[in-house]
């Protein structure tokens, strides 16, 4: 037998369900818990990679992932500045590129891909190459330059101080013809960059070379022309004969007066040369000068002893560039000396404090060898 505390609570329970069934009234079960839901592993991200590259001024990014990905690439900022919705594997995204290195990440779904992460004007080949200048012509106050650079590219021509003279696009071949202003009484510094996209190029350093001021010819010989070259700077003096025979190459200096230079004649007949300065910048513009035919045979020079000045001084009057010769008591093999020189522009050549003697003076240019004079320079009081 039960114990009657337990047997009441045993048929409490069943009385009450029976006492339910028995009146006609349905009972209300207690509902049953709701068992607690397995969670759903997340779907593995397939792994999105990521190609830059720069079209002109356009970034232009490659995009491989799996369909229905949601791509979004930031900046350095976290701003977003492109995305989509991947419809096929594979597809492209394009931005304005940028004119700095710039690094990006990627969000798949909401959440950065690290491996997907990518910078611009880092990683990308960017035309660093200088462009070439091939041929600088100066004429006054302008400078024509032709240059060769990257097809399309913006070519910029600038001054000693970075400033922009001058600017072009060039064309589908590279090629692109900048007029600058530059300097008329003096080389000018330049500079060329090429810009292709957003990144310039470091610049390419040349000169402006300013033209010859002129060249005339102030004496033919029998066997030699003087000719006289004026420039506004120095350099080194390159005439050439129509034959491309180089017949002068001298430094020249700036000076009014000009370069001195002599070149061969050719009886009866005029030649034609071609007189180039250049230095170690460039060379500038050709100037082409017409040499009469041979002339006559040099003249004796005009010698005369002048004592009204302090010193006294021998006077040789003759050709400017012609050199002058003198000997004293029959030079230097007979106990005597000698003295050479170069008359100047003026036509003088003085000799100055000359000792007592009998000189022979003449005067040559080329291969021509005047008459001499000869002249007694008397003992001094």
């Amino acid at each position: 037998m039960f114990p009657r505390k337990t047997l009441a609570t045993v048929c409490l329970g069943a009385c009450l369900t029976a006492g339910a069934l028995g009146s006609g009234v349905a009972a209300t079960a207690a509902p049953a818990p709701t068992p607690a839901r397995a969670s759903t592993p997340p779907t593995p991200t397939t792994d999105v990679t990521t190609t830059p590259t720069i079209d002109g001024t356009r970034a232009v990014i490659t995009i491989t992932g799996q369909k229905g990905q949601k791509i979004v690439i930031r900046d350095a900022g976290q701003r977003a500045i492109a995305g989509t919705t991947l419809t096929t594997p594979t597809t492209t995204l394009t931005f304005t590129a940028p004119t700095t290195k710039q690094a990006y990440t990627v969000d798949v779904d909401g959440t950065p891909h690290a491996s997907a992460a990518f910078t611009l004007r880092d990683d990308i080949v960017t035309p660093t190459d200088k462009p070439t200048v091939d041929d600088v012509d100066t004429t006054g106050t302008r400078a024509v330059v032709d240059v060769t650079a990257a097809p399309r590219a913006v070519v910029k021509v600038k001054n000693d101080d970075g400033e922009v003279l001058g600017l072009r696009l060039a064309d589908a071949r590279g090629h692109a013809t900048v007029s600058v202003p530059v300097a008329a009484d003096d080389d000018t510094a330049l500079s060329v960059s090429q810009t292709v996209g957003a990144i310039e190029s470091e610049d390419e350093d040349f000169w402006s070379l300013v033209d010859f001021r002129g060249a005339d010819v102030t004496y033919t010989g029998l066997t030699h022309a003087l000719l006289s070259v004026k420039a506004f700077a120095d350099g080194q003096l390159v005439i050439t004969a129509e034959d491309g025979a180089v017949v002068w190459n001298k430094p020249m200096f700036h000076s009014q007066d000009g370069a001195r230079a002599m070149v061969p004649v050719t009886p009866g007949k005029a030649t034609k040369y071609t007189l180039t300065r250049s230095n170690s910048w460039g060379t500038g513009k050709p100037l082409t000068i017409e040499v009469p035919a041979a002339g006559s045979h040099l003249e004796k020079p005009d010698v005369s002893y002048v004592t009204n000045f302090s010193p006294d001084f021998l006077n040789v009057k003759g050709i400017p560039g012609a050199t002058v010769h003198a000997t004293v008591d029959g030079g230097f093999d007979n106990g005597g000396w000698e003295h050479s020189g170069l008359i100047k522009a003026g036509g003088g050549f003085p000799i100055l404090n000359p000792p007592a003697g009998h000189y022979v003076v003449t005067q040559e240019f080329g291969d021509d060898v005047s008459e001499s004079v000869e002249i007694d320079v008397p003992p001094a009081n």
